[in-house]
């Protein structure tokens, strides 16, 4: 058989499966990457349908006689079959060209493609690059509150506890953002509210609405807590401010620390209006020695110390319960009148199942009433601990093994914890008429037992029971009544 008539069909095989071997442009729902599993599973399919093409065309070339032209020589024969291996072979280069520009595009493309996700940590679009991101996440927490026994110092009730919506995100790479309204409580707050420059990761600046950093439950995420309501320490600490912090991780976060100017809040409390010159110095350091040590019974503690100072001046908070019962409030005409300071030794620690907290909040203030004016000093401590099954705790609360999926008779995790906290208010605002010991209690003892069950990380469903006993507090009595409140939450987050 002639060499002409094995070629030109070959060379036709070669050109009908480079044409199918062209990319084509591909549209994607979600993310504008292209999809190279998608890509190889078809070149694989237009390999395999070349491979069979070629068998048949040499199954037909070794069946089929050709004949012999008879107006043309042998010569003229050849010319032809070499221009026509010419022209297809030139017309195979420029398919070929083609081929490498759409994949030269597709390359480029990628860079800047925007990225679509959605998981359990939310929702969010990114460019290729990671340097502009938008996330969205949030939360939702739906509460009840009872009261036990004859007499109810507020409202048995159903309440929204949280409903927060969570905007952030990142801006050329080294410019962050956080929004958080929260639409619990049947108003609107704007809880969050931060601009932050990341450019050094030891020495991030923020800008904006955040918590104090300070006080170390209070720090602890409003989704990652043990317990349903924080207790006594962090009605002495300060909550959300609005002002400047510097804060980052050491060693690969073995030692964080902030340091912050703020407006300056009462205990307990959180705004974001300003209403005297004074400001607050707030500082922070926590230390988890052995976070990168060997000795795995030791990775999970840390150790920490925050404080405030400044000068105050004007309305003073009261102190309430879980149950919203207010126990301490100042005398009619008290206010915060000159220098306030804080401060807060605090501790965790996390191993296999157990978990522990403990913490301790000191808040000295300047008061007066008429001309008098009066130092006073209250305290409040707390020690917390629980205990996982299906789960691992942390600070940043239980991780479930398996997430909620009856089907597959996986259940996610139960965590069992108590509590004990005590708060202390100082003798001399009783004795100085600053406080009525008739009115206000000057001690409060809590104690609570807690179920928790994690369905997945964020979605959990919690029952509290909570004993508070108090001195003073009641003219009748002398000491206000026991409080005894059966507490329960339903949280899904994402």
């Amino acid at each position: 058989m002639k060499l002409w008539r094995v070629l030109v069909p070959l060379i036709l095989a070669m050109i009908s499966g480079a044409s199918m071997l062209a990319p084509q442009r591909h549209c994607f729902a979600q993310e504008t990457q292209p999809d190279t599993a998608r890509q190889m599973d078809r070149l694989s399919e237009h390999l395999n349908a070349i491979e069979a093409r070629l068998e048949a065309l040499e199954t037909r070339l070794n069946s089929l006689q050709i004949e012999k032209p008879t107006k043309t020589g042998p010569d003229d024969q050849s010319t032809v079959v070499e221009e026509r291996i010419e022209d297809l072979d030139q017309k195979l280069r420029i398919i070929e060209r083609r081929r490498e520009l759409e994949q030269e595009k597709l390359a480029e493309e990628s860079k800047t493609a925007t990225k679509v996700n959605a998981g359990k940590d939310g929702f969010s679009l990114s460019s290729a690059d990671k340097d502009f991101q938008l996330r969205f996440n949030g939360y939702l927490q739906a509460d009840s509150v009872f009261f036990a026994g004859d007499s109810s110092p507020a409202v048995d009730s159903f309440r929204i506890g949280r409903a927060r919506p969570v905007f952030q995100g990142t801006i050329y790479k080294y410019f962050d953002f956080r929004i958080m309204p929260d639409f619990g409580g049947g108003q609107a707050v704007l809880q969050d509210l931060h601009l932050d420059l990341t450019y050094l990761p030891a020495a991030k600046l923020r800008f904006g609405k955040f918590k104090s950093p300070m006080g170390l439950e209070v720090l602890q995420g409003d989704t990652d807590l043990t317990f349903i309501y924080r207790a006594f320490p962090s009605i002495l600490a300060p909550g959300r401010d609005v002002g400047a912090q510097v804060y980052g991780d050491v060693h690969g976060g073995v030692v964080s620390y902030a340091v912050a100017i703020l407006n300056g809040v009462q205990d307990g409390t959180s705004s974001d209006v300003d209403t005297n010159d004074g400001k607050d110095l707030v500082a922070r350091v926590f230390v988890q020695p052995f976070k990168d040590s060997s000795q795995g019974l030791l990775k999970g503690l840390g150790i920490g110390l925050g404080g405030s100072s400044g000068n105050q001046h004007g309305t003073l908070a009261s102190y309430k319960t879980s149950g919203q019962a207010v126990f301490f409030t100042f005398a009619s005409g008290v206010t915060s009148d000159g220098y306030r300071y804080r401060y807060s030794p605090q501790a965790y620690y996390y191993a296999g199942q157990l978990g522990i907290l403990a913490e301790y909040v000191a808040s000295s203030q300047e008061v007066r009433k008429s001309d008098n004016l009066l130092r006073i000093q209250n305290h409040a401590w707390q020690v917390a601990s629980s205990y996982a099954i299906g789960g691992k705790p942390s600070y940043r609360a239980v991780s479930p093994k398996r997430t909620f999926n009856p089907k597959q008779k996986e259940w996610g995790a139960l965590e069992f914890a108590g509590r004990y906290s005590r708060m202390t208010l100082d003798e001399d605002a009783f004795s100085g008429g600053f406080a009525d010991l008739n009115k206000s209690a000057k001690e409060a003892h809590e104690f609570t037992l807690g179920v928790n069950w994690y369905m997945a990380k964020m979605i959990k469903f919690v029952v509290n029971y909570e004993q508070i006993s108090f001195k003073g507090g009641s003219a009748q009595q002398g000491n206000r009544p026991t409080e005894h409140l059966i507490l329960s939450r339903f949280q899904i987050g994402f």
